[in-house]
């Protein structure tokens, strides 16, 4: 099954941060509008925050998630620039999950905190990751509908509790969500462990990016999304984005 969608994105700069805001169009197993609004500001030379509300917005985060329903997302971050290349980030999210139906799902709460290292910034430009979250959720079982038969073990519609350790190498990622005109590779690599589910996991990205015409990017890949928390199958997902500015 697929879901396209799509989005419009205004950016409103300051001189100490921005604030974003957007609305935009699904159309998966029923259609249906999302919007949202960002903030991120510099609090001082290397402590920035983020807070921001994403309401109706897609996730991947189970198979049942992914093909029939969404989310409605606050997040609240933390960030400190140790280095010119190294910081280190804490956040904590409170989630509303829902069916495309308007059925409500449960919620869940998540805090975590990363560290990223830039290793190399010249193509292919090289990030290391280092990533602890924990994940407690309160579901309300899988609804009897037409997603069931997608499903080949519906014990859940969203995640289990997780509580996960991973890291990540990352290479030519500035071809992935900048706006960089040469088109180039990149792949990621994401090893992780679930202490609460005693299991390794492990998840891949491969992809092509860069510009088509002026201040534009286009992006396509696939990204391999081991079963984490969530009991069910493994996913693979084929992906592109388009983004241009103006």
């Amino acid at each position: 099954d697929s879901q396209q969608g799509a989005d419009l994105l205004l950016t409103k700069r300051f001189d100490r941060g921005s604030v974003t805001g957007g609305a935009g169009l699904r159309n998966g197993m029923d259609t249906y509008t999302a919007a949202s609004l960002f903030l991120h500001w510099r609090v001082s030379q290397r402590w920035n925050t983020d807070i921001g509300y994403f309401w109706h917005e897609d996730t991947d985060e189970t198979s049942y998630l992914m093909l029939g329903g969404y989310r409605d997302r606050f997040h609240a971050g933390l960030s400190y620039a140790l280095l010119n290349s190294t910081t280190l980030e804490g956040h904590f999210e409170y989630i509303e999950y829902g069916g495309q139906d308007g059925e409500s799902l449960g919620n869940g709460k998540k805090m975590g905190f990363s560290a990223y290292r830039l290793w190399r910034t010249g193509y292919p430009d090289i990030q290391f990751s280092f990533n602890a979250e924990y994940g407690a959720f309160d579901g309300k079982g899988v609804p009897e509908d037409r997603l069931l038969h997608l499903m080949k073990r519906p014990e859940s519609a969203i995640p289990t509790d997780y509580m996960i350790v991973g890291g990540g190498v990352y290479i030519g990622y500035q071809n992935a969500t900048n706006y960089v005109r040469p088109w180039r590779f990149y792949a990621g690599l994401s090893p992780s462990f679930d202490f609460k589910a005693e299991t390794f996991y492990l998840g891949g990205d491969l992809g092509v990016g860069g510009s088509l015409f002026w201040q534009d990017h286009l992006n396509v890949g696939v990204k391999y999304l081991p079963a984490i928390n969530i009991g069910q199958e493994d996913v693979l997902t084929f992906y592109f984005s388009y983004k241009m500015l103006y």
